[in-house]
């Protein structure tokens, strides 16, 4: 049985990739044209393992593109635009598909079923998100966003399993769609012991004797084409964090420390709100890391803290 898991968000499916080769699965990883490039470089193969010249065997890059010029013909990106030839050449090769992103709009062009499909935007990417949301102010885009939408929509509702761990915003739109889902967390990390990378970083926050990381993006302020409750939806409330750690240093007076990067549109404004809150010495910013080197900071912390999300909770855990 060979298993192919297209696209690579996150960084997601490489590390699914390891972990089903370590069960002895014949798997591969096929990249979209896009994956690891421009704005999502950091999610570069290289930067999640310090074995690249290993993985890279069971790894391919496909000319799908994770994009709506996969799907809708742009004269501006015609080599993006997918044929049914090379779609059916590719997939043949395989037994199972599992895939996340534009995908099930791929296999419903071509009337085919994508075997597992998970989300990987809080929402489900090209039906209920931020740039879905933003694509209504702009007519040629949102003709394009509702074309790809039927086509997504249909795409999930005949893929044979949908995994999704989110119980928030995500699992309502794939109620709103008519989706059953199977509650599963898929590993996201593969961790691989390396002790190489020392810094004087790591010199730097042990320094501290309480330690607190977060490389979650920084996203936070209000963004004017959202309504109030979608900016509540999509925020991450990084300033919760920023206010409770300056609370925190205020009642303990302790030797702490909060490590925070240099990633996401609002992290300039989450600067400003250190210094308005005067505790720029306790804070370390950092530039993008390579997750591998992430995972190094993350073993010599204390807590390591993600995003704040506004949802209802669900039935399972009211």
């Amino acid at each position: 049985m060979k298993v192919a898991l297209l696209g690579n968000m996150n960084n997601g499916n490489f590390a699914l990739l390891r972990y089903l080769k370590d069960k002895g699965i014949d798997a591969t990883l096929l990249l979209w044209k896009n994956d690891g490039k421009l704005s999502h470089s950091h999610f570069k193969l290289q930067n999640d393992t310090w074995n690249y010249k290993y993985w890279s065997k069971f790894v391919e890059r496909t000319n799908l593109i994770n994009a709506a010029s996969s799907i809708i013909f742009n004269p501006l990106k015609s080599k993006n635009y997918v044929s049914e030839k090379y779609f059916s050449s590719l997939i043949d090769k395989y037994d199972i598909f599992i895939s996340s992103g534009i995908a099930p709009a791929l296999f419903e062009k071509f009337n085919k079923k994508l075997d597992i499909f998970y989300p990987y935007a809080m929402g489900v990417e090209w039906i209920d998100t931020f740039e879905e949301k933003i694509s209504r102010h702009f007519s040629f885009k949102k003709l394009i966003f509702d074309k790809i939408k039927k086509l997504q929509i249909k795409g999930i509702q005949n893929s044979k399993f949908v995994i999704n761990p989110e119980l928030g915003k995500t699992e309502e739109t794939l109620k709103k769609i008519k989706v059953k889902s199977i509650k599963l967390y898929l590993p996201i990390v593969y961790n691989e012991n390396n002790n190489s990378y020392f810094s004087n970083t790591i010199n730097k926050i042990k320094k501290f004797d309480f330690k607190i990381i977060s490389h979650a993006r920084h996203l936070w302020k209000p963004n004017k084409l959202l309504s109030n409750k979608e900016n509540k939806y999509n925020s991450k409330n990084n300033d919760w964090l920023i206010y409770s750690f300056k609370n925190f240093l205020k009642k303990t007076k302790s030797n702490s420390c909060l490590v925070l990067f240099k990633y996401g549109p609002d992290y300039n404004e989450s600067y400003k709100l250190c210094k308005k809150l005067k505790i720029q010495k306790n804070i370390i910013w950092l530039p993008i890391l390579p997750r591998k080197k992430i995972l190094s900071l993350i073993k010599i912390c204390s807590l390591g803290i993600g995003e704040f999300y506004l949802q209802k909770p669900s039935r399972a855990i009211k």
